[in-house]
């Protein structure tokens, strides 16, 4: 680095310690992401960057201010691309600052002579050599040298061998691993008739919770654009209950005022595939939905295997982002299902995860030849995303 260079740099340094606040757009594992993230997004940028090491990782920051309100001003002058890649502000650290990008300016030197130059121009030095003596050598000394070139270059092909075989090769890979996990405080709502069943209701007829708080764990496969994941909903009703109407299930005929036990089990698998496209992900899940019921011991039990078309959208503003999707599946005319959210979210750089809030549904029509009914799991939900 050259006196004029460091300079420069120690001057921009000192300069932005007066100012306070920065903005942060990425949060990386290691140096090399961060340069890669720099020249990927923010190469044509006409302010400065930083890399800074926080908590053993690397943030790219862009810009100094001394105050919020003056980063906000600012933000509104970013280019579109900057905008959507706009995380947070942040407190600026200039004791942790790994490396900066500063804005080049060419270092002029003035100069005063006598009206032979003007002031600010540019010298240029010259080196005079001192002509070389040129060496006659006779064939014997030129086959020498050459025998000796070729031994040189041996050696030092043989040295890059080994070397390359001391350093370790650090393969840097695309696919990552994420957890989400939902808790789904969740309410039932499930109403049926079958050939051998009169209409039953299991809330109002049999008296089973409708009710009840879940966790909803899936796991995710992400590379590049693609996204592989798997999840399970699983919840059970059990109650006992003094019938307040007649009814029949399974051909069992149960008159008013006639104690029941009755059990109520949900086991639904889901697994699926997105593909990402700037915010909007989109794809297809497969659902494995199992349905039992029993009363005094009588089991009644329905299981179904289709194919759903969804999608995942994701708006981000300022630190908060705006969430929301669906999908829908169909078997034939024997299974409808509709599914949808709608929530909020707010990246945690800390834990370098997503925590979400927000309202989902989901609602099945099953209508088969034997059985005719509705199943519906509604409520808010609470869900917290972490990457590996």
């Amino acid at each position: 680095m050259t006196k004029a260079s460091f300079l420069l740099i120690s001057t921009a340094l000192v300069a932005s310690a007066s100012s306070n606040y920065t903005y942060v757009f990425s949060n990386t594992k290691n140096i090399q992401n961060a340069k890669a993230f720099i020249n990927k997004n923010l190469k044509d940028s006409k302010d400065n960057i930083y890399i800074v090491k926080h908590n053993d990782r690397y943030r790219v920051t862009m810009g100094t201010f001394s105050s919020k309100k003056q980063a906000s001003e600012f933000k509104k002058q970013l280019p579109y691309k900057f905008k959507k890649l706009d995380k947070f502000i942040s407190k600026k650290d200039d004791k942790n600052i790994v490396k900066s990008f500063i804005n080049k300016q060419e270092m002029i030197k003035p100069i005063m002579s006598n009206n032979t130059m003007k002031h600010n121009e540019v010298v240029k030095s010259e080196v005079f050599k001192k002509p070389e003596k040129k060496i006659v050598l006779n064939e014997k000394d030129v086959k020498k040298q050459k025998v000796a070139k070729k031994l040189e270059k041996k050696e030092e092909v043989k040295t890059v061998k080994k070397e390359k075989k001391l350093v370790p090769v650090n393969k840097k890979s695309d696919l990552k691993f994420l957890i989400d996990m939902t808790y789904f405080p969740v309410s039932i709502e499930n109403s049926f008739k079958t050939t051998t069943s009169t209409d039953i209701n299991t809330k109002k007829d049999l008296g089973l919770d409708s009710y009840k708080h879940i966790l909803v764990p899936k796991i995710y496969l992400n590379y590049n654009n693609h996204y592989i994941y798997t999840s399970y909903l699983g919840l059970e009703e059990e109650g006992t209950t003094t019938l307040q109407k007649a009814l029949t299930f399974n051909g069992t005929n149960y008159n008013i005022g006639d104690t029941v036990t009755s059990n109520y089990k949900t086991s639904w698998y889901t697994s699926g595939y997105r593909y990402k496209y700037k915010d909007l992900k989109i794809g297809v899940d497969v659902h494995d939905y199992t349905n039992r019921l029993s009363v005094n011991g009588s089991k009644l039990k329905k299981e179904y295997l289709f194919p759903a078309l969804a999608f995942d959208m994701r708006h981000d503003f300022n630190a908060f982002a705006l969430m929301y999707g669906g999908s829908y599946g169909q078997k034939s005319d024997e299974v409808k299902l509709y599914d949808y959210y709608l929530g909020i979210g707010m990246d945690e750089e800390i834990f370098n995860s997503t925590v979400s809030l927000g309202y989902k549904a989901k609602e099945l029509d099953i209508k088969d030849n034997i059985y005719d009914g509705d199943s519906k799991y509604q409520g808010g939900y609470i869900n917290f995303t972490k990457e590996f």
